[in-house]
């Protein structure tokens, strides 16, 4: 009976000693298997430099040690979204691609940046109820910008009038001034005072033409042609090259702005400049009374 138990219990021990190695050999093992695990991503076939564009010609995907990746490494289920897009960053061959080293092709871009062509700016201006042509003005409607202001503003200073030639320049040294040269004097010191005294002309100029709505206030996709209801916004979003949206953003800043909208399909353009001021008025009253 003893020797029962005593074989028994040695039987027990060896099964737990057993065990405990089995237990030990295999948290060994995965710990010296892990990170190891194959993951497949998406790598260069070559070495790709800055500006490459990603296709199927120039990627592929393989299995690589999950160790060494990440979670920003593309996958190929992302193949579609960044295939067309441009490596901001020199891709190895052989090692995986990244998200952050690819710029996406502009179709996968989002929001207002994705309907911006190159080299362009885009411009909120504030706009009323009239200048927005009753709320009907959309995005992909083109117009001109009228700017009225001081002539001042835009208008170099006119040059200095030249010194009138003073009346008895020819009389003798230390003779009484004549009645004609005290005429003379209070015809300038009156001109002099109208002058300093004279306000600046309003000018009205075609500033900008022919420039692309992008937005009206927060909407920024086109509407079917057959939707002309109007609606509530107070700004609008111009598409500028970098030149013209600094040109217009110091405009507003001294003067008023006003919307001329475009003809479908029209993109021609007058030639400049394009100022009118109270001459250029009377001279069209003229015109149209002489009709």
């Amino acid at each position: 009976m003893n020797k029962n138990i005593a074989l028994l219990l040695s039987l027990l021990l060896g099964v737990a000693a057993a065990a405990l190695m089995f237990s030990y050999i295999q948290k060994t093992t995965q710990a010296k298997t892990k990170g190891w695990e194959m993951q497949t991503v998406l790598v260069a076939n070559d070495d790709l430099p800055v500006g490459a564009i990603l296709s199927e010609n120039n990627t592929a995907a393989r299995p690589y040690p999950s160790k060494y990746i990440s979670g920003r490494v593309l996958t190929p289920d992302a193949a579609e979204v960044v295939f067309g897009g441009i490596l901001t960053v020199a891709a190895e061959r052989g090692k995986p691609i990244l998200w952050t080293d690819v710029q996406l092709p502009i179709d996968t871009a989002v929001g207002l940046a994705a309907n911006l062509a190159p080299n362009t700016r885009a411009v909120t201006i504030p706009i009323t109820q009239i200048s927005s042509f009753n709320g009907m003005l959309r995005p992909g409607m083109y117009v001109d910008i009228l700017w009225t202001g001081d002539s001042t503003a835009i208008l170099p200073p006119a040059p200095p009038a030249p010194e009138e030639e003073e009346t008895g320049a020819d009389a003798e040294p230390g003779a009484p001034p004549t009645s004609a040269d005290i005429q003379a004097m209070m015809l300038r010191a009156s001109s002099q005072a109208s002058r300093n005294a004279e306000a600046p002309a309003k000018v009205t100029t075609v500033l900008l033409q022919n420039v692309l709505v992008i937005a009206v206030g927060d909407r920024h996709e086109a509407r079917r042609a057959s939707d002309a209801e109007s609606e509530a916004y107070n700004t609008i979003t111009l598409m500028l090259p970098p030149e013209s949206a600094r040109v217009l953003v110091h405009a507003m800043s001294g003067g008023a702005i006003n919307l001329l909208l475009r003809h479908v399909g029209e993109a021609q353009v007058e030639p400049g400049p394009i100022l009118v001021g109270p001459a250029e008025i009377s001279g069209f009253l003229k015109k149209s009374t002489q009709k």
